[in-house]
């Protein structure tokens, strides 16, 4: 949550619902982001599952500025802020790990990613 706090223009954000919905993200994390749209921030989530889990409402889904698609298979799971800051998850020896960097080769990649399923993605 703390990258996100430090956000100035952009978070991209992919999301499996049926592990948000095992796992709920904590509500200050909603109130952050809510905080960050009227800010003027942009906000775009990618999610990745079922319809039903996607007509859920999401605080601050409302904004001009939050955007977000459904889309299906080869998730991972990330979160980029401005372009800079790269907080990813990585499967190693059947554990899943979550990495942070700002190493350039690694945000390209991700954001590649990202804008691939984005283009691909549905809008709900």
């Amino acid at each position: 949550m703390s990258i996100v706090k430090g956000a100035r223009k952009e978070v991209l954000v992919t999301m499996s619902l049926a592990e948000e919905e095992r796992i709920p993200l904590p509500e200050e994390y909603f109130i952050l982001l809510e905080q960050k749209l009227k800010k003027g921030i942009r906000m775009r989530r990618l999610l990745f599952g079922s319809r039903s889990f996607s007509e859920r409402k999401f605080p601050g889904q409302e904004n001009k500025n939050y955007q977000h698609r459904l889309s299906a298979g080869n998730y991972k799971r990330m979160l980029l802020v401005d372009r800079k800051e790269l907080l990813f998850v990585k499967a190693t020896k059947g554990l899943r790990k979550y990495w942070y960097s700002t190493d350039s080769i690694e945000i390209k990649y991700f954001l590649n990613y990202f804008k691939e399923k984005w283009r691909d993605s549905k809008k709900i």
